[in-house]
């Protein structure tokens, strides 16, 4: 719990109210602690938009 201290926000009020919640989610998460967080896959297909046109700049802008 002492590592979660370490965390910018997290001061010992709010580990004492949530900390033991917080182990509790990351436990039933498995995997070993420090463990590398999975590799990125890319892109998915929600994050494949179109590229934008540039559109001309008006000619009056003054």
């Amino acid at each position: 719990m002492q590592q979660l201290g370490g965390i910018s926000g997290v001061g010992e009020k709010k580990l004492v109210t949530y900390g033991e919640g917080v182990l509790a989610v990351l436990a039933s998460l498995g995997g070993a602690p420090g463990a590398a967080p999975a590799a990125d896959t890319g892109p998915s297909a929600e994050d494949d938009w179109p590229e934008m046109e540039e559109e001309p700049e008006p000619d009056d802008w003054m």
